[in-house]
């Protein structure tokens, strides 16, 4: 019994230390806003058209991958439309992807300290920590991508078919 406690205290502590900061570093900066950052706006107004029309709108500027992002969003606006919403729906997919970066570095090193500070470097990088707290595509598509990678890397190593699936899905 108490080795099952050690063991999972020892795989939620690194992972709570990462959203301990994760967090302080977007209240230190004060990220979160109520106005488009960057290109934000062109994917925001598919979320708002979703929202208000129940439609799917594909403006010209967008992709066709966006449609996972949309309804992401609109699931965050659920209460009504706001750019701190979806500030914050980026947020979250990147500390997702934070989570399963984590997950795949332990995966590959077998070492929860090394994999905790390889995901650190990646949070504090400025390139993913500034678009964490925009809604543009770049960490929701970094997050998809790990997700998809993490289980092929458990299907390979489990040979399952239901880790095939999963990696197929993300």
């Amino acid at each position: 019994m108490i080795r099952f406690i050690k063991n999972i205290e020892d795989i939620l502590f690194w992972p709570s230390i990462l959203a301990i900061i994760w967090i302080m570093m977007f209240v230190l900066v004060g990220q979160i806003s109520n106005f488009p950052l960057n290109d934000d706006w062109v994917y925001s107004r598919s979320v708002e058209v979703l929202i208000h029309k129940g439609q799917f709108v594909l403006l010209d500027f967008t992709s066709a991958t966006v449609l996972f992002q949309v309804l992401w969003g609109a699931l965050f606006c659920m209460f009504g439309f706001s750019f701190v919403a979806l500030h914050i729906s980026s947020m979250v997919l990147g500390f997702i992807g934070l989570l399963t970066f984590y997950n795949i570095a332990v995966e590959i090193c077998h070492n929860r300290k090394l994999s905790f500070y390889a995901t650190l470097i990646m949070a504090v990088n400025p390139i993913y920590f500034s678009l964490a707290g925009t809604f543009m595509t770049d960490v929701p598509f970094t997050a998809i991508s790990l997700l998809s990678l993490y289980f092929y890397i458990k299907a390979l190593k489990a040979e399952a078919v239901k880790y095939f699936i999963g990696a197929a899905i993300f």
